[in-house]
C-alpha cells in the first residue's frame, strides 16, 4: 500500500531549483508522484516502502547540497542576497569605473566588485553545471559580465549583475510575503484536544484524536475536530469558516466543525472525523497544495526552459562568429552583440516570473480569504461569465448594525426602548447584542434588572421592576413579524428592530464593474430578499 509522505524543505531558494529537484526525485525508483512546492517549501511523494529521512536527505544532497529536508521547519532559510554586499560591490565598481585612479588600483577594485557581485551566482551556475549538467540563467549572467570585463565595458557589466540581483531580492521579498500570507492561515489549526478518559480530562495533540473518542470543549476553545454534541449546549463562533458573525446554537446530536470557537458553555463531543479528515485540515491542505496543480502555461514553461537556455547560448556563439563575415564588423563588436543577446534573452522572465505570478496570486488571494485550488483554476477565470458571491463578510461588512426601530406601543418612546434593550443586552456576548450597545454612547446602569436568562438560539429575558421583558426572535416574543429582533413587555409586542450587517462601501462598484465585463452576478444568503442587486 502506498504511503503519502510530506516534509518541509530548507534552503530552497529559487523556482528553478525546485523544478530541478522535482525532476530528479521523480527519477528515483521508490519515489512516486513527487511534488516540490516552491510556494510553501514543502515536499510530498508516495512510496510503497518506508523512506527514512536520513536516506531521503542523502538523495537530495546529491541534487543540491544546500537543500535539507526536515519534518518540522525549525531551521530558517538564510537570505540569498546580502544587500550590504551588493552596495559595497556596486560602490567599488563605480569608483573603479568613473574615478581617475591608478590602473592597478582600478583593476583591483573592479575584480573585487565583480567577485562580490558574482560569487553566489557563480557557485549556483557551477553546481548546476557539474551536478545536474544543466545550463540556466546564472550561466548567461556570468558569461555576459565576464565578457563585458574583457571588452572593457565594466560599467555595463556591473549594471547587468546589479539589476539581476535586485530582481532576485524583489522576487525573494514577493515569495516571503506570499509564504507569510499562506502561513497566517495555520493559526486556524487547534494545537490540542481535551480527551475524556475514565472520567478524567487529558490534553493530547490534536493529531492523536481518534474516531469515536469523547472530547471536551471549554469556553473560548476551538473545536479541534469534526464531531457530534453528546452532552451540553452552547453557542459557536463559525466566522473563521463561514464569515457569519451570528453565533450558531448547538445542542445534543448537533454537528460541530473543527475551527469553530466555543463562546459559551462546556460541551462534550463525539469525534466523527480524525484531524487529517476534518474540515479545518482540508482547508489548510487546500491552501498548502494549491500551487501543486500547475497551469497549462507553467507546464509549457517547464518543458521549454530545459532547452531554451542552451539554445540561447548556441545562438549567441553563432552571432559572435558569423557577424564579422556577414556585416564586416570587428570581432569585438560581434562579441559585444553576442553578449547583449545573452542578457536580453535571459529566461528569468519566462522560467521564473510565470510560476511566481501564479504563486503570488494564490498567496494574496488566500490572505484575503479567497481559496484557489491551483494555478490551473486561475487560468479558467478568463472564461468566467457567472460569479456567485457569499453575502456575509464578502458583499457585506460582517458587522451587525441597527438599521431601524419600529414602535408598536405609543406608551414607549424610542429612548425608553433603547434603554430597555441595552439594559438586557449588556449581559450578552452575542454579536447582535454588540450592535444594540452601539445605540448609545452613555453608560447604562442595569443593576435594577433581575432573573436575567439567555436562551440559546432565541434571545434573552429579564425582570425590570414589575415588568417581564423579552428580547429575541419571533418565536420567543410570540409574533409573526419576521424582523431580526423584537421587544416584548408583559406579553405585549412593543417594538421590532431591524438589524443587518451593512453593504460594503465598494460593493456596488465591484458588482457594476463585473456587469460591465458581461459577468452575471449571484448571491448566496439565508436572509430574506431584502438585499438585492441587479
Amino acid at each position: 500500500m502506498k504511503k503519502i509522505y510530506k516534509y518541509n524543505i530548507v534552503g530552497l531558494d529559487c523556482a528553478n531549483c525546485a523544478r530541478n529537484l522535482e525532476i530528479k526525485l521523480n527519477e528515483v525508483k521508490n519515489l512516486k508522484n513527487v511534488v516540490v512546492n516552491f510556494a510553501t517549501s514543502k515536499l510530498s511523494f508516495e512510496s510503497d516502502k518506508n523512506i527514512d529521512l536520513k536516506e531521503l536527505n542523502k538523495i537530495v544532497k546529491k541534487v543540491d547540497k544546500n537543500i535539507t529536508i526536515v519534518e518540522n521547519n525549525t531551521l530558517t532559510n538564510q537570505k540569498k542576497y546580502n544587500i550590504i554586499t551588493l552596495l559595497i560591490g556596486v560602490l567599488l565598481g563605480i569608483v573603479g569605473c568613473l574615478f581617475n585612479i591608478p590602473e592597478v588600483l582600478e583593476q583591483i577594485l573592479l575584480v573585487i566588485s565583480y567577485f562580490l557581485l558574482l560569487y553566489k551566482t557563480g557557485i549556483k551556475a557551477v553546481n548546476l553545471l557539474v551536478k545536474n549538467r544543466t545550463i540556466d540563467e546564472n550561466i548567461l549572467i556570468i558569461i555576459s559580465c565576464l565578457g563585458a570585463y574583457l571588452l572593457g565595458q565594466n560599467l555595463e557589466g556591473i549594471m547587468v549583475i546589479t539589476l539581476y540581483i535586485i530582481g532576485k531580492i524583489l522576487e525573494e521579498k514577493a515569495i516571503n510575503n506570499t509564504r507569510n500570507s499562506i502561513n497566517e492561515l495555520l493559526i486556524l489549526k487547534p494545537d490540542f484536544a481535551n480527551k475524556k478518559e475514565q472520567g478524567k480530562i487529558v490534553e493530547i495533540p490534536v493529531e492523536d484524536v481518534k474516531k469515536n473518542d469523547i472530547i471536551v470543549i471549554k469556553k473560548g476553545e476551538k473545536v479541534p475536530v469534526d464531531g457530534i454534541v453528546v452532552k451540553g449546549s452552547t453557542l459557536l463562533d463559525a466566522s473563521m469558516l463561514t464569515g457569519e458573525q451570528e453565533h450558531v446554537s448547538v445542542k445534543e446530536n448537533d454537528n460541530v466543525l473543527s475551527g469553530e470557537i466555543n463562546v459559551e458553555n462546556l460541551i462534550e463531543v463525539k469525534v466523527v472525523n480524525e484531524f487529517k479528515e476534518s474540515t479545518i485540515s482540508r482547508i489548510l491542505s487546500l491552501v498548502e497544495d494549491a500551487t501543486d496543480k500547475k497551469s497549462h502555461v507553467e507546464t509549457l514553461v517547464t518543458k521549454i526552459s530545459k532547452i531554451y537556455t542552451p539554445t540561447v547560448l548556441f545562438l549567441a556563439v553563432l552571432i559572435t562568429l558569423l557577424l564579422p563575415n556577414l556585416l564586416s564588423i570587428s570581432f569585438n563588436q560581434s562579441f559585444y552583440r553576442g553578449l547583449t543577446f545573452l542578457v536580453i534573452s535571459c529566461p528569468c522572465a519566462i522560467a521564473i516570473s510565470v510560476p511566481l505570478s501564479y504563486f503570488t496570486g494564490i498567496g494574496v488571494s488566500s490572505k484575503n480569504g479567497i481559496l484557489i485550488k491551483g494555478s490551473n483554476y486561475l487560468d479558467n477565470l478568463v472564461h468566467m461569465n457567472k460569479l456567485i458571491f457569499d453575502k456575509t463578510g464578502t458583499l457585506t461588512t460582517g458587522t451587525f448594525e441597527v438599521s431601524n426601530i419600529k414602535i408598536f406601543d405609543s406608551k414607549y418612546s424610542k429612548e425608553k426602548i433603547i434603554e430597555m434593550l441595552i439594559k438586557g443586552e449588556i449581559n450578552s456576548s452575542h454579536p447582535i447584542a454588540n450592535s444594540i450597545l452601539k445605540l448609545s454612547n452613555e453608560k447604562v446602569d442595569n443593576s435594577d434588572i433581575k432573573n436575567f436568562k439567555e436562551i440559546n438560539g432565541k434571545g434573552i429575558s429579564y425582570e425590570l421592576g414589575n415588568d417581564i421583558v423579552k428580547i429575541g426572535n419571533s418565536k420567543m416574543c410570540e409574533c409573526k413579524n419576521e424582523t431580526t429582533l423584537h421587544l416584548n413587555v408583559n406579553g405585549i409586542h412593543v417594538a421590532s428592530i431591524d438589524i443587518n450587517d451593512g453593504i460594503k462601501s465598494d460593493g456596488f462598484d465591484s458588482i457594476k464593474k463585473l456587469n460591465d465585463y458581461n459577468i452575471e452576478t449571484y448571491m448566496f444568503t439565508g436572509d430574506k430578499k431584502t438585499l438585492h442587486w441587479k
